[in-house]
């Protein structure tokens, strides 16, 4: 088959690390040709989307070799994969909107990209999230604060890999001047979330592929930080889903599919939901070396089952 990720440049990846480029080696290592772009690289001719795309040679999965790029229609390829790393911004947007003319099967679909906010998501699940509100006015969050009494994470809504997530409380004399930086005085919402306890434990980072949950590793934040992102220096390890834990995944992981998404990190703290990530999740590379899951293979297994069922084939 023929595959085409849709992606930030090799230069500012790490490959070793990255799952764009695990998917890749996978799919190579299958037979398959890959190909990649980056978003500015998508155009549209009328009804028709192209790239100005370039076939990768992949000897071992951390050495990527280019090749020189061609134009190709997005129809040409059995599937799209939109790997653009957040924040979702305008541009990021107006990729999806050519992606909307793909004429093929696009993971994650771009209407689905644009529809579920990872932040709120997750609040479709309002028995198993944290208390969550969420606000552009800083006087409303210090009074939440207050109220609670108790620490709050306070992150933007747009956020991604740790950035801008604050740990806020009461009587904190720096609060005030956090949320006046984070709303922008009042101009970009803030998600305000109870904060877990569990959460120096770890976070779980749950994979989730064509509805099923494939692995999970815990993300512990490191001593002198409260946040165990992977970006933000968190230490990663392998521990099993309790029975309730799983039972929960595996729910979500059905509506998922039920709701069109291919390919989700869910992020669980305590056994709580805290995000849902769909735009650019992270973690085959660790759950591989930790576990011994290859979630790279099964996505692309399951990305030839979809394509083989003609997934997409109506996009036209």
């Amino acid at each position: 088959m023929k595959f085409l990720s849709v992606m930030d440049p090799l230069s500012a990846l790490n490959l070793p690390k990255d799952t764009t480029i695990g998917f890749m080696s996978a799919a190579v290592a299958r037979g398959h040709e890959v190909w990649m772009c980056e978003p500015r690289h998508l155009s549209l001719r009328g009804d028709e989307a192209f790239a100005h795309a370039t076939r990768v040679s992949i000897p071992t999965p951390d050495d990527v070799r280019p090749h020189a790029a061609e134009g190709a229609a997005l129809s040409s390829f059995d599937c799209v994969w939109m790997r653009k790393d957040p924040p979702v911004d305008q541009g990021y947007l107006h990729t999806t909107y050519l992606l909307d003319f793909a004429h093929t099967w696009v993971v994650n679909p771009p209407a689905q990209l644009r529809a579920m906010n990872e932040k709120l998501y997750a609040l479709r699940f309002l028995a198993h999230t944290p208390a969550t509100q969420l606000s552009a006015r800083p006087d409303e969050i210090l009074e939440w604060l207050h109220a609670a009494g108790e620490p709050l994470i306070v992150k933007p809504l747009d956020g991604f890999g740790g950035l801008g997530v604050f740990l806020l409380s009461p009587g904190d004399r720096n609060a005030r001047a956090t949320l006046e930086l984070l709303t922008d005085h009042g101009r970009r919402w803030a998600v305000v979330q109870r904060f877990l306890p569990a959460a120096r434990v770890g976070d779980q980072r749950v994979l989730v592929i064509d509805g099923e949950v494939v692995g999970s590793v815990l993300r512990t934040p490191r001593d002198d930080d409260h946040r165990g992102n992977i970006h933000a220096g968190g230490r990663v390890s392998v521990v099993e889903l309790t029975a309730d834990e799983r039972a929960l995944c595996d729910s979500v992981a059905a509506r998922l599919k039920a709701d069109g998404v291919f390919f989700a990190g869910l992020d669980l703290i305590g056994g709580h939901i805290t995000e849902i990530n769909i735009t650019s999740p992270t973690g085959i590379r660790e759950l591989k070396a930790l576990a011994g899951v290859d979630a790279g293979a099964r996505f692309v297994e399951a990305v030839e089952r979809g394509a083989a069922e003609g997934r997409g084939a109506g996009a036209r």
